[in-house]
């Protein structure tokens, strides 16, 4: 699947406002939101392997071209154990 120069950047930014909108969303309904965007700066497709979370769309071996790896959603669970290891009702 080709991706223009362009399209990374609109990506970014489209999860970025989703991100805001799911925060508003959840301050709203009396819930807790929880960044998991913040953990994966620095380890976008364009790095090392070893260093992107997100799998290249190069043949050699990526599973799921274009979409997170184990590294990512590790992060993103820690992220989420963080979150909701400050609030007393979580043990």
């Amino acid at each position: 699947m080709p991706l223009a120069a362009g399209d990374f950047s609109y990506l970014r930014d489209m999860e970025k406002e989703l991100n805001v909108m799911l925060a508003r969303r959840a301050r709203r309904g009396g819930a807790r939101y929880v960044n998991t965007y913040a953990p994966t700066l620095g380890h976008d497709l364009c790095r090392p392997a070893g260093e992107r979370w997100i799998e290249t769309f190069a043949p050699e071996g990526a599973a799921a071209p274009g979409h997170p790896n184990a590294a990512v959603e590790s992060a993103m669970a820690d992220a989420v154990d963080r979150g909701l290891s400050r609030h007393s009702w979580h043990r």
